[in-house]
């Protein structure tokens, strides 16, 4: 995924390696980036951080959950502070979305409970989300 020509301030198209257009992005919208957490909360933290980044660089205002609640996440374990709630924050967020950029590892992003349950959410809702894969 690469960005090319920006079209105008109010969008921007992404084109796959082979300079073919595979994506009319809206600068009007607020983008959720949808990434794996559970089985490698770091990893996935450091992903979301340089794929926020990148999309940042080419105008996009963009939510990442992982961003939003990881060090909070982090300090109430280490505090012994019960609060697994982050997931109906984060639903409480994506209600006040438009529209949604799944952004999804090569492999396994399927066989993750938290973006299953996103994309649920998502088509219940009527939300649009597209699927990027990285």
């Amino acid at each position: 995924m690469k960005n090319s020509n920006i079209e105008n301030k109010e969008s921007i198209k992404i084109f796959d390696r082979f300079n073919r257009p595979i994506l009319n992005i809206s600068k009007k919208y607020i983008y959720v980036i949808f990434m794996p957490y559970a089985y490698n909360p770091e990893e996935s933290f450091q992903r979301s951080i340089k794929i926020m980044s990148y999309l940042r660089s080419l105008g996009l205002t963009i939510f990442s959950p992982i961003l939003h609640f990881h060090h909070y996440h982090k300090e109430c374990q280490r505090l012994n502070l019960k609060d697994e709630d982050y997931y109906k924050w984060d639903l409480e967020i994506y209600s006040h979305f438009k529209k949604m950029i799944a952004i999804l590892p090569k492999k396994d992003w399927n066989l993750s409970d938290g973006i299953n349950n996103e994309l649920k959410w998502c088509r219940e809702k009527k939300i649009p989300w597209i699927f990027i894969v990285e």
